[in-house]
């Protein structure tokens, strides 16, 4: 069982991790502190992590991608960003990316991409696009 919780923590980081290379400046200094620019990596100082708000969902690892699949096959129908967006909040999934809406675009662009939705009408001047789901809740790709 030890093995098995340890695989749910690594998983848990990497999502995290995921989570934070999805914001271009996180990644910069991500690649800073790992060396991967080329320099000698930054010198890692240990801080006190910062206590997150209790979040129903986060605490059973479900990250923006899982996340934003439940709240797609949940609203059904036509959508737009932001009601995937207020979804995503009702159901208490974080959102840790600086820029949200760019996060949660890119998500719904791959779930366009593998078909699990399509777009309705392309947004213009202000306006967001509209989805609609072209798969039930089950067949909607995990992760």
């Amino acid at each position: 069982m030890d093995a098995l919780n340890f695989i749910d923590e690594e998983i848990r980081r990497l999502q995290q991790l995921r989570l934070m290379a999805e914001d271009p400046h996180m990644l910069e200094l991500m690649r800073k502190v790992s060396g991967a620019n080329g320099k000698p990596p930054v010198k890692a100082v240990a801080v006190e992590p910062t206590p997150k708000r209790p979040d129903r969902l986060a605490s059973r690892g479900v990250g923006l991608t899982d996340g934003c699949i439940q709240a797609v096959g949940q609203l059904g129908g036509v959508f737009t960003i932001h009601e995937v967006k207020a979804q995503l909040e009702n159901n208490g999934v974080a959102i840790g990316a600086a820029k949200p809406m760019i996060a949660i675009s890119g998500v719904l662009q791959r779930l366009v991409e593998r078909g699990a939705i399509e777009i309705v009408q392309k947004g213009k001047a202000g306006l967001p696009s509209q989805y609609r789901t072209i798969k039930t809740q089950s067949e909607l790709p995990m992760g």
